[in-house]
């Protein structure tokens, strides 16, 4: 037979303790310090053992140390006399012992109660004093390594010191202010004596150096420059071969790369650099600036700052730069960018002067990767914007395929404005071919490139191919982190009904796709009807229902979806409403799901004519997929909400006669209550009793019953306003609401329907029934009581009052 441990541990309170003890330790010994480690564990000990105020003391060269304590001071070692001038009666004490025998120091409870411990609380101390003496040999070994690693940093510097006075004053220097920019940066104790540490070494390589040039009374010539740069190699040599050093010697190697690329020895860049080597950097720039050398003065530290703030984004990391000057008294940020984007806006400033010059606002580069097939690298205008996003078919595409047959620039001139190539539309192009199977598109909204098919475009079209080589690394990043952002953007639709789910997922699709008009219809299932949603920018349909009769018509050929349409004017079969003469120039429709459960359409249209992109169409099919979760769930809560209200109907109304339900009339009762509360408006209640009831379910059946009660609930029901009410109150029993009526008017009422059962059903239905008012100010709880009391007066007086 077993027995469930946490039965066990019920029944024992000091196994309890134990194993939250040892589940502590183990966390606790993940801790990045072992100093963290042993107060975790102390203050385990201390609850497993029950004791209020403890110690930890370690053993040392001189002697005892404190190194944790729970209820005491840091730093105690307290004699007898000490701990009864604090109110402590009694002290007890066990070894910390490491599993191969050796103490390593001492647990030492005080407790303000006289008296010894009970041995099994001694023999928990002793048995968990082992896991606490490994994290005491633990904090041994490190001080032992870490007096070590400070021997080395010290011979290594005495080393520079002996062989060059300034690199050796200098490396100090650096480090100092190295340190406090750290300290800036938010930077952890251990990362900056690390810091510290390469900025005292970062010239150690130097040392390999020889010394007429180390030396050297001038500039270095070019073969001495090559050799210096040799010293962050060597550096890294001599550091790496030193156990616990590797972290300070890859930064030594790195101590000399470029923000942007364009350093040495490994050329680098941005957070490929690690942060304490673009520290130093910076720091080490700055000294040497402003410092005499035997070959040049210092350099004013106006000058020095100002160097700083330009090298910032290409020399220097523009937050260390931010650091840095700050430091020296210059709180202006320096302009911040990244080590390829001062590459990159070169290269769209140059771009951009080339285009300027033909007049073109917009430039493509496209070059060939298949046998017709052409990719787009980059660009001006919407060429950088869809960089990397446009694939084209020279078969398909005529003005291409045009300037391809006659090798020669092609001009595009149009009248209104229309595609040129692949998703852009424009007014004027002139599209060049090129060396190296390049094709380059200048291209405009207006007429401004027309007639610029001359000898320069295609000059111009040649240093453009020479200067566009690939996507840029961050135009790819810059992509795939849109459609993350897009896809996010789905996920987080959080609305109540479908209508404002679906709206939601058309509003962000719109927006991610740059788009004019979107929309999202769900498709019907057999009991939820088809729910659409719309958002629009700067155009929409010019008749309502166009968007719903587009949706429903995709809906039916969901099977056949996604669809693109680049340019709706070659497209005869466009929905009504997204023609190419509604204004409308390409459309992209995808499904929701799979099997679809819904349809997004998004749409390009005045004023923002254009097509969609390979970037637009993984955005778009990512949203796509991300809302059908979306969609999904608002359709579920659709069908729980519809099944709520079919219940709660239910609820509200009585199953066999159709009239409202008990708690249907309860509710009213109340909400009347509430209401005369604040208004003069008369009501009345009627209560009505079915005589005989019993009888006729015993002699004719209970059909017969059933049917004497409808008859009774139709009669009543079709007796009275629609803002009155009729319900079902007992078995034979029916209450009528009638709102706005007083007393008078409620018997008169009573009279009328007497009149109607006679006319309608002579004989076969007999009742009693009563009626009350409640008076202004009065209960209307009060009225259903005297209504009813005066229903069965009517009864007990001979049951025929009221009846025909």
């Amino acid at each position: 037979m077993s027995v469930p441990t946490d039965a066990i541990a019920a029944a024992n309170p000091t196994l309890a303790a134990a194993e939250a003890f040892n589940a502590a330790a183990a966390a606790a010994a993940d801790a990045t310090t072992p100093r963290a480690f042993l107060e975790d564990a102390l203050a385990q000990l201390a609850n497993l053992l029950g004791v209020s105020s403890c110690a930890i003391l370690a053993s040392g060269e001189s002697g005892l140390r404190c190194v944790a304590a729970v209820g005491l001071a840091p730093e105690y070692l307290a004699g007898v006399e000490e701990m009864l001038a604090h109110g402590f009666a009694s002290s007890w004490s066990v070894s910390l012992t490491l599993p191969d025998g050796r103490p390593v120091g001492v647990f030492v409870a005080v407790e303000r109660d006289p008296g010894p411990p009970s041995p099994q609380v001694l023999e928990l101390a002793s048995t968990y004093g082992t896991v606490i003496a490994l994290g005491l040999d633990r904090l041994h070994q490190e001080s032992t390594l870490a007096a070590r690693y400070h021997a080395v940093v010290v011979a290594l510097t005495s080393a520079l010191d002996a062989r060059d006075e300034y690199t050796g004053r200098h490396s100090t220097e650096t480090s100092e202010l190295a340190v406090r920019v750290g300290q800036r940066l938010g930077m952890s104790a251990q990362e900056l004596e690390i810091l510290s540490q390469i900025a005292v070494l970062h010239d150690v390589g130097k040392l390999g150096i020889p010394t007429d040039v180390l030396l050297k009374q001038g500039p270095l010539d070019g073969g001495e420059q090559a050799l210096m740069r040799e010293h962050p190699v060597i550096g890294e040599r001599i550091l790496s071969g030193i156990s616990g050093l590797t972290e300070v010697a890859r930064a030594v190697r790195c101590e000399h790369e470029r923000w942007d690329g364009h350093g040495y020895p490994d050329g680098l860049a941005g957070e490929q650099i690690p942060l304490t080597a673009r520290i130093v950097f910076a720091c080490d720039s700055w000294h040497a600036m402003t410092s005499d050398r035997p070959y040049r003065p210092a350099m004013p530290q106006a000058a020095a700052r100002q160097e700083l703030r330009s090298g910032a984004g290409t020399q220097f990391d523009p937050r260390v730069a931010q650091a840095l000057l700050a430091l020296l008294g210059d709180h202006a940020p320096p302009p911040a960018c990244s080590p390829s984007e001062s590459r990159d806006r070169a290269l769209s400033n140059e771009l951009t002067e080339i285009a300027r010059e033909i007049g073109a606002r917009d430039l493509f580069v496209f070059r060939r990767v298949a046998d017709r097939l052409y990719s787009h690298l980059g660009g001006v205008g919407r060429g950088a914007g869809w960089a990397g996003n446009i694939e084209l078919d020279s078969r398909e595409e005529h003005h291409i395929g045009t300037a391809l047959r006659r090798g020669e620039p092609v001009c595009v001139e149009l009248e209104r404005t229309g595609r040129i190539v692949g998703p852009y539309w424009g007014r004027s192009a002139v599209v060049v071919p090129c060396h190296g199977e390049t094709i380059v598109v200048f291209g405009s909204p207006t007429d401004s490139v027309a007639g610029a098919c001359t000898e320069r475009s295609a000059e111009l079209a040649e240093r453009v191919r020479a200067l566009v080589i690939d996507v840029s690394p961050a135009k790819r990043l810059a992509d795939e982190l849109e459609v993350l952002a897009a896809v996010r953007e789905i996920t987080t639709v959080n609305a109540d009904a479908i209508g404002e789910t679906l709206v939601a997922i058309a509003a962000r699709a719109r927006a991610a796709l740059s788009g004019e008009f979107a929309a999202v219809a769900t498709i019907p299932s057999g009991d939820i009807d088809a729910a659409l949603g719309l958002d629009a920018g700067a155009w929409r349909p010019s008749e309502e229902g166009a968007a719903g009769r587009a949706l429903a018509r995709f809906a039916a050929a969901a099977g056949e979806l996604p669809m693109l349409c680049q340019d709706l004017s070659q497209f005869e079969h466009a929905p009504e409403g997204f023609c190419h003469e509604d204004g409308v120039s390409s459309l992209y429709v995808l499904p929701i799901g799979s099997p679809a459960v819904a349809v997004l359409l998004v749409v390009h249209a005045e004023p923002g004519l254009r097509g969609f992109t390979a970037l637009c169409q993984r955005v778009g099919a990512a949203m796509s997929d991300a809302a059908e979760a979306v969609v999904r769930r608002g359709i579920a809560q659709e069908r729980l909400r519809a099944e709520n209200a079919r219940l709660g109907e239910q609820l509200r109304t009585d199953a066999l006669t159709g009239v409202a339900s008990r708690s249907a009339w309860e509710d009213a009762l109340r909400g009347e209550e509430e209401q005369t509360r604040s208004s003069r408006s008369p009501v009345s209640i009627v209560i009505v009793d079915i005589d005989g009831l019993k009888a006729v379910n015993d002699e004719f059946g209970h059909g017969a019953g059933d049917a004497l009660l409808c008859g009774c609930a139709a009669l009543l029901a079709t007796s009275v306003r629609s803002t009155d009410l009729v319900a079902r109150i007992g078995g034979d029993e029916f209450g009528v609401l009638l709102r706005y009526t007083d007393e008078e008017h409620a018997r008169a009422w009573c009279d009328l329907l007497d009149a109607r059962v006679q006319e309608a059903r002579p004989g076969s239905l007999r009742w009693s029934l009563g009626c009350a008012a409640v008076p202004p100010g009065g209960s209307v709880a009060a009225a259903v009581a005297a209504a009813d009391r005066a229903m069965y007066a009517m009864k007990l007086r001979d049951g025929s009052l009221r009846r025909c």
